[in-house]
């Protein structure tokens, strides 16, 4: 039998997000889902899916877990690698949160498959590099990529089978 103890968890820039002189709370949690169809041509950069969600922060200096699915993604008659990535609106100001472009970039081992795709579930955690006050606009995006295909058309909730694609996002503060 092995036990781990931990007494501070960090997120990936080394910001604290939980030790044990103090506890996690959730001040919200919002959601978006949408079954409209976004096709595209575009391969090896990430793009809008027309799924995104806004909140207004309740607490200073929050983090953010967000959580984005889609039920289906592919190319039509040919194998596509896909992935799902974020970015955030605040003001006039967007940031790539998670799907890096390029060849270089992102890992796009999702096999789409031909014709029906594939569903894809990706999340993260989010904690700004600069503070933001409560009572701010922030639109979260979902972004869909494509690496490769031979058919030039990538889909993302192929009609008529009625997918969805959803983006959740939660505002915590430690």
């Amino acid at each position: 039998m092995s036990v781990i103890k931990a007494n501070e968890i960090q997120d990936l820039n080394g910001n604290v997000i939980l030790n044990t002189n103090n506890r996690i709370k959730f001040l919200q949690v919002v959601s978006v889902e949408t079954t409209q169809e976004v096709q595209s041509n575009v391969f090896q950069s990430y793009y809008d899916l027309a799924t995104s969600v806004s909140l207004t922060t309740v607490g200073e200096n929050s983090s953010f877990f967000i959580i984005g699915y889609t039920g289906s993604a592919g190319a039509v008659g040919t194998i596509c690698r896909v992935n799902l990535g974020f970015s955030v609106t605040n003001g006039s100001t967007t940031t790539r949160i998670s799907g890096v472009d390029g060849v270089n970039g992102d890992s796009f081992g999702s096999d789409g498959g031909r014709n029906y795709g594939t569903s894809l579930n990706r999340s993260t955690l989010w904690t700004p590099n600069t503070q933001i006050n409560s009572n701010v606009t922030l639109t979260f995006n979902l972004l869909g990529g494509a690496y490769d295909t031979t058919s030039g058309t990538v889909f993302w909730n192929r009609a008529p089978y009625s997918h969805n694609t959803t983006i959740t996002v939660m505002e915590f503060a430690a």
